[in-house]
């Protein structure tokens, strides 16, 4: 179930194979920038921004909006910010409906600031949306890391506001501890109430130190969605899949399979901001069928419940719980395809764990995973401009708690099968609604292993490898 990109999307309908390379390529991208906006002289930070509106705001509140504009869109089209505001001309100024304009702008990801301008006016106030756009097109060398295959390094372009539509294309190439081949195209709202599209493929050749087999893979994943009211959204998708193999007993066709999976999923989103939530929920549940009656390899049925609360505490001060179930039917090596058993441990799982020691002892085709984090905001979204570039980041720092377990269908989630690992870390929040994570985690036993990665550990456990 990869990614969720600039977190317009649910983790794609797919198959958990290719990793997060799309998010961390958007995260590399933010690095790149990051190293030129550090020379240069901050503009005001997001937060400066957001308070010094709603102080006028509020004096106005309740005077006829008299005019709605907005500027700084070069790229941009003019529908992409259009549809996102909701404060209309003739009626009355609410001062929490052009804050939530904001956040829709903000989350949108292809902005690097967002503000109001209020102007009295005879007949009332007139409103102006200032935006300042990132880069839309930009070539950069990506990388992926990950616990068993290591350093990868490649070429890469990605377009986070292909053609001004607020849609992304990207492609990627990746070689060393693996050779990937990546393109991703999606669309926030092509068209009706936030109709979406994603489009993704992918090439994967590495090797798999936990099984002891050399992968060779292929997906494909198109899917859908749309909104259903302010809060509710819903997703029907697809994929194909084709794992090769360099030995019969990996797959359950010979040495190749073909997976072919339909699902469909349905999202409760009530966060306050996507970049870097402080309140509200964001649940998941998703319902797909592989092979059986849709033909190719294997048979068995997958549910996936993702449950997130973001509590605020003191100010920048936010608690971020997670707990996420998997459940899948089917006869191991018969049904249900032995390399997409669950493995525990690694920087999307169970922090202070590796995956080559853990994954040979705690593994199934079901899983659960309890994360807890305390997040203190230590630098608040800030825009940098720097030869003509425009890009916000700011970070976090974080404790974390990790709970989890994976086990077959005739075995029980029991004690012995469970692993605990805690530690901390920093965030740095960057373009594309992403991070980046510093990590340091601890096991029951005391070891210790470091860790840096993209997305944030709810999103990156629900696509990861391991």
């Amino acid at each position: 179930m990869p990614l969720n990109r600039t977190l317009n999307f649910p983790p794609r309908i797919g198959l958990p194979r290719q990793g997060a390379c799309f998010g961390i390529n958007l995260v590399l991208l933010a690095l790149a920038v990051l190293a030129l906006a550090l020379l240069a002289t901050p503009a005001r930070s997001r937060e400066a921004e957001s308070e010094a509106a709603p102080g006028t705001l509020e004096n106005m509140a309740g005077l006829t909006v008299t005019d709605v504009v907005w500027s700084g869109n070069k790229t941009t089209r003019d529908f992409v910010i259009r549809r996102e505001i909701r404060t209309l001309v003739g009626d009355p100024l609410v001062p929490e409906t052009v804050k939530k304009d904001i956040v829709r702008l903000e989350n949108l990801g292809i902005f690097s600031s967002v503000k109001v301008i209020t102007n009295r006016t005879e007949g009332g106030v007139a409103l102006q949306y200032i935006v300042r756009e990132m880069p839309s097109l930009v070539p950069y060398i990506t990388f992926s890391l990950t616990d068993e295959n290591g350093l990868s390094l490649g070429p890469a372009v990605a377009s986070i506001n292909f053609l001004g539509r607020g849609a992304t294309l990207a492609g990627s190439a990746l070689f060393g501890g693996t050779t990937q081949f990546n393109l991703d195209y999606m669309d926030p709202w092509i068209t009706g109430d936030h109709v979406s599209v994603d489009f993704h493929t992918a090439l994967l050749d590495r090797e798999d130190t936990v099984r002891e087999f050399q992968e060779n893979s292929f997906e494909v994943t198109p899917w859908v969605g749309s909104y259903f009211g302010e809060k509710f959204r819903g997703y029907v998708g697809a994929s194909y899949f084709r794992m090769e193999a360099d030995r019969d007993s990996v797959t359950l066709s010979g040495q190749a399979d073909n997976l072919i999976r339909v699902g469909m999923s349905a999202i409760y989103d009530s966060r306050d901001n996507w970049r870097d939530p402080g309140s509200g929920w964001r649940n998941e549940v998703v319902l797909q069928k592989t092979g059986g009656f849709l033909g190719g390899d294997g048979d068995f049925w997958t549910a996936l419940v993702d449950l997130r609360r973001y509590q605020p505490l003191l100010p920048r001060q936010t608690l971020a719980l997670g707990a996420m179930t998997t459940l899948q039917s089917g006869v191991v090596g018969t049904e249900f395809p032995s390399y997409l058993q669950f493995v525990m441990g690694g920087a999307n799982s169970i922090r202070g764990y590796q995956p080559t020691k853990l994954g040979r002892e705690v593994f199934g085709q079901n899983q659960f995973i309890f994360t807890a984090e305390y997040r203190v905001l230590v630098a608040p979204i800030r825009e940098y401009r720097l030869l003509g570039w425009s890009v916000g980041l700011g970070w976090q720092a974080a404790a974390f708690l990790d709970v989890g377990s994976a086990w077959a269908e005739n075995q029980s989630l029991t004690g012995d099968r469970t692993r605990l690992g805690y530690g901390a870390g920093i965030r740095l929040l960057v373009p594309g609604a992403a991070m980046v994570r510093f990590d340091v985690g601890i096991s029951e036993d005391r070891d210790v292993a470091f860790y840096v990665r993209g997305l944030s550990k709810f999103e990156a456990q629900r696509e990861r490898i391991r």
